[in-house]
Order: structure tokens, then sequence, then C-alpha cells
């Protein structure tokens, strides 16, 4: 029997339930080494090492991973900046991070809505990261095809004019 939450705050210790076994659905990864603080979630089968925390949501609870995550991505620079230890190889104690992260816990309806429009806009950065990406690709493009051109053209004409002409 799931246990309901009421909208709250609550430890986020309570929530979130440590795996160390190959899983087969999502997680919520802390990285604990390194990279330390950064979130990240991933589904289907994987092997855990040491250096990241992997959760799940306490099945017993109505709460929404998804939200969850997203709750965590948004407190991910605030977690870096309070918890990682500067080291060599910076650092995070997870147990001490989840002890003192709270929560403030709306309904579950409330959770699902506000995991949609993140997934959502997750959704429309990726297709603009993309078009970023594409956009650089086209710009290098034309910038090499123009050089070439205007090389090749001038050994062509065996032009004295050593300046350079760019066409938009």
């Amino acid at each position: 029997m799931n246990v309901s939450l009421k909208p709250s705050i609550c430890h986020i210790l309570t929530l979130l339930k440590r795996h160390w076994l190959p899983r087969t659905f999502s997680l919520i990864f802390i990285s604990r080494v390194g990279s330390a603080g950064h979130i990240s979630k991933y589904s289907g089968k994987c092997y855990i090492t040491d250096l990241v925390g992997a959760y799940v949501v306490n099945d017993k609870l109505d709460v929404s991973q998804g939200f969850i995550y997203h709750y965590l991505k948004y407190k991910e620079d605030e977690i870096k900046k309070n918890n990682t230890m500067k080291t060599g190889a910076p650092s995070i104690n997870l147990g001490n991070l989840l002890k003192n992260l709270m929560i403030s816990m709306p309904l579950l309806e409330n959770q699902k809505i506000i995991e949609k429009y993140c997934e959502d806009i997750n959704h429309v950065i990726g297709l603009l990261k993309e078009q970023i990406i594409n956009n650089e690709k086209l710009k290098i493009k034309i910038i090499s095809e123009h050089l070439n051109n205007n090389m090749s053209n001038k050994s062509n004409n065996d032009s004295s004019d050593d300046s350079m002409h760019l066409y938009f």
C-alpha cells in the first residue's frame, strides 16, 4: 500500500532508495567523485560503480521519480557549490547531502504536471541544441567552400589582387 504524501517539506533521503545491483529501469544518478554533484538519469540496464549514487524513488510513496529528478537538476548548481569538497578529485558525501537536502513536496498530480512540463522543455532544448550544431556545421561549410572557391579562382585568374572578398 502506497503512502500518500500531502504537500509538505521533507528530507529527500526519505524519498529515495539506493541501488547497487544491475537495474533494468530508470535510475537517478548523483556523481560522488570527479564531476561531484552532477545529476543524471538513465533508463535501461546498467552497472553501478562506487563513483555515483544510484537511486529510485521509494515505491511505498506516491512520488514521481521524474519530479524528483527535475528537482535535483534544479538544485544541481547549489548542490555542487555547497557540498563539494575541493580536492584533486572533487567529491561529495552523498549520505550527508541527502540527509540535509530538503524538498517542498507538491501533491502527486502537481508533481506529474511539473514533470511533463520539464520533459517538454527538455525536448525543445534538445531540438535547439541539434539546430545549433547543424548551423555550426553549415557555417564551417560555407566558409570552407568560399575559401576553396576563392583560392581556385585566384590561381586560375593569376590576379595580383591579394585581398579577400566576402559575398553573402
